[in-house]
């Protein structure tokens, strides 16, 4: 028996909750004086989630003297010793379409932990769990936390039932088409994942592969792989690549089935074939390499298109519908060998293309001649990093070789920020921040990352206007137990905070670097000139991130506190914490420079600096 000295908590309990259960006083007050979790569970548990969930919840958590991430463990533990897990389930799942949403991912949260000590989850109890949290998802207050809660459990439930093969087709299409939603690039790897494994299990239901096929899910993405390796479990691992597999043998039999249409309706090539026929409809390479031809007798599936990028739409339009003798294919990559698709070229060679994934990702393919291979080698190591896969980065997609070039295919993004900048409606701000907080992201790795080489053409703009930033060639990570690179090392800290310095000058300029037209040798001296840059919070965080002395620069984490970033709320309420130390009351004394009041008379607008000579209160 789990013992517990259960009046005091209960006290507590109705004191916080005796105004919203006016109609079970007779039942609070009996179960004050009781003694044993079971008579407060049967007391309490029908009625209090019904007529206020926060009640329950706050109950839970006292009754069993615990608070913060263990909080849950001696409830669990007390369903399971006294048998009660499924009287609790059942309560959960039948109070499921009245719980607030604000507190709906905890209840959610719990209900996957009680699910995850049983052995089995009855068909029946499954199917009206699933039926319910499917409901909540179609409600408008939906929000993230609350879709994570979701389809975990929903991943628990399917993994725990047994008997799915008799569900009905149609609460399985239910299914499909409420959580397709969620594999999805937008949202986060956690949520695609387990939205993968979801359709994993669903495998098992007969019919179900084709309403997977149906509502457009066809291929399991590399980086869902690759994330699955990292972060997830081994259960979970295996179902992805049991997904993968199904879909590969789908593609093979629709390749056999085509075949075996072709050759009903050409009879005569078994007699007389054709030299162009044995081969396969892809054109090679510019290098004249073949990379990974295919069988002669292996036909060529006609790749998808997911329609994303609103810039390049016309040329995946012509893309997507070129004849497949002008296309190039490299393994699961396509793209056509056309100047018309080349959107970058580098002076080293490297060309960037408009390409597709065979699950028909928009994707650009950098073409890296493989004398350039080390800084290739060196993004793509960097760019698979689980730590960066949700940070405002460019995209891994995929990774292939052939003789002469190495192919490093990542999601598309839509502007440089060169280019963007010249656009109209541009949030500089905004821009400014995704831009810090994808250097934060690499410089707060373990060990830590730097770039080495921010610049304009090095952010980009994704579809969504995401800055993110790219081009890491260059970038080096510092070797672990090491707190510096070895002496004579460009990448630092300090040198990536000063280029994102230079990088925000030139948001907010339009296009300016702030050291002149000779920025070298001005460099070199220090001396730059910020007139230019009319926000007077952006100018004081550019000045200090391009100081000339390095260790007076900011971290990066520093940077984004600054106060360019604060809300109007918070600046406020800075002036008002500081206007009212005892430290600052000189200030409210009169001032004698005439100057210096016209100047703070200007800044005030309507009202005068002089008049601020009373306390600031919150109202």
């Amino acid at each position: 028996m789990f013992k517990l000295n259960i009046f005091p908590h209960l006290q507590r309990t109705a004191l916080l909750t005796e105004t919203h259960i006016n109609n079970n006083q007779k039942k609070l007050k009996k179960a004050r004086v009781e003694s044993s979790p079971e008579e407060v569970f049967t007391t309490f548990y029908r009625d209090m989630l019904q007529e206020h969930p926060q009640t329950l919840l706050t109950m839970t958590e006292t009754l069993f003297s615990e608070t913060g991430p263990n909080a849950d463990l001696g409830f669990i533990k007390w369903l399971k010793d006294t048998e009660n897990r499924n009287t609790y389930i059942a309560g959960v799942a039948s109070h499921l379409p009245n719980i607030p949403e604000t507190i709906l991912p905890i209840e959610v949260h719990r209900l996957r932990a009680v699910l995850c000590t049983m052995k089995d989850v009855p068909n029946e109890q499954a199917l009206d769990i699933i039926d319910k949290l499917l409901d909540r998802f179609s409600k408008k207050e939906r929000h993230e936390k609350t879709w994570k809660a979701v389809l975990k459990t929903l991943y628990v439930i399917m993994q725990k039932t047994k008997c799915m093969n008799g569900w009905d087709l149609k609460f399985v299409e239910k299914l499909c088409k409420t959580i397709v939603h969620f594999v999805q690039d937008q949202h986060p790897f956690k949520f695609r994942v387990y939205t993968y494994g979801i359709f994993a299990n669903l495998l098992s239901v007969e019919h179900a592969a084709s309403i997977i096929t149906s509502v457009g899910v066809t291929s399991v993405p590399e980086d869902i792989l690759t994330y699955a390796d990292m972060k997830m479990n081994d259960k979970l691992k295996e179902l992805l690549k049991q997904l993968k597999k199904h879909f590969l043998e789908c593609e093979d039999c629709t390749a056999e089935t085509k075949k075996k249409m072709e050759k009903a309706e050409n009879p005569n090539n078994d007699i007389f074939p054709a030299t162009d026929q044995l081969s396969v409809p892809i054109m090679e390479s510019a290098s004249n390499v073949k990379p990974f031809n295919l069988k002669p007798t292996e036909s060529v599936i006609k790749y998808k298109w997911k329609q994303k990028s609103k810039r390049w739409r016309d040329k995946f339009m012509k893309l997507h519908s070129s004849e497949e003798s002008v296309v190039t294919r490299i393994r699961s990559m396509f793209y056509i060998n056309n100047p018309e698709f080349c959107i970058a070229k580098k002076s080293d060679g490297t060309e960037v293309y408009l390409g597709l994934k065979k699950d028909g990702t928009e994707l650009a393919i950098k073409k890296v001649p493989k004398s350039n291979s080390n800084q290739v080698l060196n993004e793509e190591g960097i760019l698979r990093l689980s730590g960066l896969f949700d940070a405002p980065i460019v995209r891994y997609n995929d990774y292939e070789e052939d003789e002469k070039f190495i192919y490093l295919a990542l999601h598309l993004c839509e502007y440089t920020l060169e280019e963007y900048i010249k656009l109209k409606d541009v949030d500089q701000k905004k821009l400014v921040f995704q831009m810090l907080d994808g250097l934060k992201a690499l410089h707060c790795q373990n060990p830590p990352i730097f770039h080495g080489h921010l610049k304009p053409q090095n952010t980009l703009i994704d579809v969504n206007r995401k800055a993110r930033l790219a081009g890491f060639g260059k970038s080096r990570r510092l070797p672990t137990g090491k707190t510096t690179l070895p002496t004579g090392s460009v990448e630092t800290k300090e040198a990536d905070i000063k280029m994102a310095g230079m990088l925000i000058y030139y948001i907010y300029t339009g296009g300016d670097q702030p050291f002149g037209v000779v920025p070298c040798d001005n460099i070199h001296k220090g001396t730059y000139n910020l007139d230019d840059v009319k926000d007077a919070l952006a100018k004081d965080l550019i000045k200090m991130m391009i100081d000339a002395e390095p260790q007076k620069r900011p971290k990066v984490e520093e940077c984004l506190n600054h106060p360019l970033f604060w809300s109007t709320e918070r600046r406020v309420n800075y002036l008002k914490e500081v206007g009212n130390r005892k430290e600052v009351e000189d200030c409210r004394k009169p001032i004698k420079d005439d100057k210096l009041i016209s100047s703070m008379n200007e800044c005030v607008g309507k009202g005068s600096f002089t008049e601020w000579e009373e306390e600031v209160t919150a109202s």
